[in-house]
């Protein structure tokens, strides 16, 4: 298994990447190419979110919540009130630094659910739903998400190899699966997934 600084190198090369391909071939600005990229190196750290100690679990919980209040804040009606904006912003800032990362102490299994691709796509259509109303950019965020999110668990089916042994590790398959452990578990990542995704789609 890769380290997590291997992690965060892997997904941030995978980030310089994207920068240059969507500067490249989408219709975006600097900024745009940016986003992007960081969220790609980002997503790279989240499926260590459920390593219950150690440096993975605070950076990547100090991060959520640096971000996640942004999403929730420009979900508010236009209009809304600068002190409702800010009362909203506060409470979604400690909501993910204390109870939701308590709640991932208490309940997540290292190499679980997160250690997995459905999860992986759950997480980048939440991604797209929270900034559907940049457009197609959302889509682009999305997809840097994905490949972020994926670049961790490749890292880690990589690392399962021994080559100057020749052989595979125990952990070989345990990384990038399409399972999300249960199939009840799988069977609802999947569905919720593709039900997110589709009714973007369609709805707009």
């Amino acid at each position: 298994m890769a380290s997590f600084r291997q992690h965060i190198s892997f997904s941030a090369l995978a980030g310089a990447l994207l920068f240059f391909v969507v500067l490249l071939w989408a219709d975006t600005g600097v900024s745009a190419a940016l986003l992007i990229a960081l969220w790609c190196w980002f997503a790279g750290m989240l499926p260590d979110v459920d390593c219950d100690t150690g440096r993975p679990l605070e950076l990547i919980f100090v991060q959520l919540a640096a971000c996640l209040p942004f999403l929730v804040v420009v979900q508010l009606p236009q209009g809304t009130e600068l002190s409702t904006i800010t009362l909203v912003f506060i409470v979604a800032y400690y909501f993910v630094r204390y109870p939701l990362k308590k709640l991932f102490e208490k309940y997540s299994v290292h190499r679980g659910i997160f250690h997995s691709v459905p999860t992986g796509l759950f997480i980048s259509a939440l991604i797209v739903l929270a900034y559907r109303r940049e457009g197609e950019l959302a889509w682009l965020i999305g997809g840097g998400v994905f490949v972020g999110y994926i670049s961790h668990l490749l890292l880690d089916e990589i690392f399962s190899v021994d080559l100057l042994r020749v052989r595979v590790k125990r952990s070989f398959g345990t990384a990038l699966t399409l399972s999300g452990g249960s199939k009840l578990k799988t069977i609802t990542l999947y569905a919720a997934s593709f039900g997110l995704l589709s009714s973007l789609v369609i709805f707009g």
